[in-house]
């Protein structure tokens, strides 16, 4: 056989077998090797003899019960395919494609053929150019090159000959300036040498003294100077940096327009009188830190609205949707759904919620941007130098950067200025926190301390109750269930119901079914929830429930406009406000109340049961199982006026009707039945009522 070139031995870790085949069939053209013929085998022989000990066992034990040299060479090479190459899973090799980003120190020529390499196995067929490019630009470091390649369209070879060179520049660059960077030294007189006696340096200090905190001394009382913290000093400290004097490096928001966009200026809106100190302090620290400047002229002007807050500052934001919303072009961006959050979340056990501060005011916006969102205060004109609020483009300008910054990142997920961080374990929880803080930093984004929760704990786990659900759930007249129930039953009502989930008819006869006229006339606003008719926020009731309704809002007779306030905030049915004026002077039921009313007790009595409990309240709370048995807890919360929520001091949640509350003054129980006594166990005296006559008044129709 011609000695012309040389094959090594097949190794199965570092080599692929397609490209050793494809060598080795060039090694048999280049030696004249012809295919297999007859008796002649001399392509099986130079494989058998080429790929070495390791693989021919592999080769024998895939052969069994045959040996290799009864195979023909074609066989052997599919044979090798099939074990060492496998058909690989295409959505998993696009995968791998779409998640390659470029490494620390990694030459972008390097990068372009690692992407070609991993894209010769996901079959973009016709696409693969563009699929080339767009990872090639979305998986550079350079952020500077990458904002070139996004300022025009390019295939795959012009972007990349484009990356090339912008890198040799900046690397050439680099280089003249060290070359220019030549050091010059001071000519100075030789004087006399004294020779000092070098100190063995100490280790780095723990703590916040000269000498190094030993191993009992580590939960010192020291203060870090920087963070305030115990047990190092200011030069250990890793938030000693955490002074915040850029936001958003390397990030720039743009805001486009329509071509046939006209500036408008609008004037400013009052400002109350006691918000006035407020909005100044709010004006104030948007100016201090560099969010807005104030200009002297501009062509757009923006109204700013102003809402108080319950820490006593304000929340300030523009009304863009007088000026700039009707004119901006706003991209179109996927919001994340819940589904894909617990998707990127699952596997975990506990999770870790990290919250920007003023996340849209921490992207800078382009200088062209800047003077379509210019508000008008009375303090004068203020131009934002950075991305602000109620904008129709910052939720997608926003979450399109969250995106970018922790692209690659497993079990993180951003939602806006919200992120979401797990892990499958505590170790790569804490490494994941710490590899997104690190991302965050590199950004010069910054967080919302108190807003952010780090390693949340398991919900509580409420202890079992035995209770009677039938005796504490039936406090409410009507649920939900029975409402869909009787919507469904009424030939009317399902109708309406039918025609709103599947869409109203174009044409639409009102003179054959003047029945559903009033549903017609309010299609546009009909909702589907749970089964049952919505218009609005009201609930539709159906006439099978609708004197329930009635009795329920006449209850204490509170008149005629408090009755149609309630009911316009709840429900609503065809004529309800003829309903309500009917039930409301009725003679007979005004006089009957009346007479209740007169008939009330004027005194405090002392025996009667107190149905009145606020959060925070200290009660008792009866034991179903036992009958007699009180223990003592504390309202945590008010689900209806007919129930409470217990929260029980030996760490159970009980939830019971007010029958079974009392209030507790001194957490004492008589021994021998468990009762509470009056003595310790007594109501607050609650406020006399006025009696009142039967309101006339009615209020307009709906």
């Amino acid at each position: 056989m011609p000695n012309l070139g040389k094959i090594e031995e097949f190794d199965p870790t570092s080599t692929n077998i397609n490209r050793y085949l494809e060598r080795l069939e060039q090694y048999y053209i280049a030696n004249g090797v012809r295919a297999d013929t007859g008796e002649r085998f001399r392509r099986r022989g130079a494989l058998i003899s080429v790929i070495g000990s390791k693989a021919y066992d592999v080769l024998s034990d895939l052969c069994s019960p045959e040996a290799p040299s009864e195979k023909t060479y074609g066989d052997l090479a599919t044979i090798l395919k099939d074990h060492f190459a496998p058909k690989k899973l295409l959505i998993a090799e696009r995968y791998q494609f779409h998640n390659c980003i470029q490494l620390e120190g990694e030459s972008i020529s390097t990068f372009a053929a690692k992407l070609k390499h991993l894209a010769s196995t996901c079959n973009f067929g016709t696409h693969l150019n563009e699929a080339l490019r767009d990872r090639l630009v979305c998986g550079l470091r350079n952020k500077e090159i990458q904002k070139k390649l996004l300022t025009e369209e390019h295939n795959f070879d012009e972007a990349l000959t484009k990356a090339l060179g912008a890198e040799a520049a900046q690397t050439d660059v680099a280089a003249f300036s060290r070359e220019d960077a030549t050091p010059v030294n001071k000519l100075s007189s030789v004087g006399r040498q004294t020779h000092r006696l070098r100190r063995t340096r100490r280790p780095p200090c723990e703590g916040r003294g000269k000498k190094p905190l030993t191993q009992n001394q580590n939960n010192s009382t020291s203060e870090c100077l920087s963070c305030g913290k115990t047990g190092h000093a200011r030069s250990q400290c890793k938030y000693r940096n955490y002074t915040c004097h850029s936001c958003g490096q390397g990030i720039t928001a743009k805001l486009e327009m329509t071509p046939d966009a006209q500036p408008k200026f609008c004037k400013a809106c009052p400002v109350p009188y006691a918000l006035q100190e407020a909005v100044d302090a709010e004006y104030h620290r948007l100016e201090s830190e560099g969010i807005v400047e104030k200009v002297e002229f501009s062509e757009w002007a923006t109204p700013m609205v102003h809402v108080p807050k319950a820490d006593g500052t304000t929340r300030s934001c523009g009304d863009y949707a007088v000026t700039v919303k009707p004119q901006i072009n706003v991209p179109q961006y996927p919001i994340p759904l819940p589904e894909d959050v617990f998707v990127k979340l699952r596997g975990g056990k506990r999770f870790t919620k990290l919250h920007l501060k003023n996340a849209y005011q921490q992207l800078p916006l382009d200088l062209q941007s800047q003077q379509f969102v210019t508000i008008n205060t009375h303090r004068g004109l203020y131009r934002y130098k950075r991305l602000p609020f109620g904008i129709a483009s910052s939720p997608a300008i926003f979450q399109r950067t969250m995106d970018i910054i922790l692209e690659g990142l497993e079990h993180v997920s951003a939602i806006q200025d919200d992120i979401l961080i797990t892990g499958k374990d505590d170790e790569k929880h804490i490494q994941n926190l710490n590899t997104v803080l690190s991302r965050l930093d590199s950004y010069g984004l910054r967080l919302q301390l108190n807003k952010c929760k780090f390693m949340q704990r398991l919900p509580l786990q409420y202890r079992k109750d035995a209770s009677i659900e039938d005796k504490i759930f039936q406090v409410s007249p009507v649920s939900v269930l029975e409402i869909a129930r009787q919507t469904a039953r009424n030939p009317v009502l399902a109708k309406a119901l039918a025609m709103t989930r599947n869409g109203w008819p174009a044409f639409f006869k009102i003179n054959s079914t003047p029945e559903l006229k009033p549903f017609f006339l309010r299609k546009d606003e009909l909702s589907v929830e749970q089964g049952c008719l919505i218009w609005g926020l009201r609930t539709v009731i159906p006439p099978s429930l609708q004197e329930q309704i009635l009795s329920e809002l006449h209850k204490g007779h509170p008149g005629v406009a408090r009755m149609k306030a309630a009911a316009r905030s709840h429900l609503w049915w065809p004529g309800i406000d003829s309903d309500i004026e009917e039930r409301a002077l009725r003679p007979d039921l005004a006089t009957h109340v009346f007479h209740q009313q007169v008939k009330m007790k004027m005194h405090y009595d002392k025996h009667a049961k107190f149905r009145e409990f606020a959060v925070g309240d200290t009660v008792l709370a009866r034991d179903q199982l036992s009958g007699q048995k009180w223990q003592p807890g504390t309202v945590v919360q008010r689900p209806s006026s007919h129930s409470c929520q217990v929260h029980l001091d030996d760490g159970g949640v009980w939830r019971r009707h007010v029958d079974d509350v009392l209030q507790n003054n001194s957490h004492s129980t008589t021994a021998e039945s468990g009762v509470p006594s009056l003595e310790t166990a007594t109501p607050i005296v609650p406020e006399p009522k006025q009696i009142s006559s039967p309101e006339t008044s009615s209020h307009p129709p709906d």
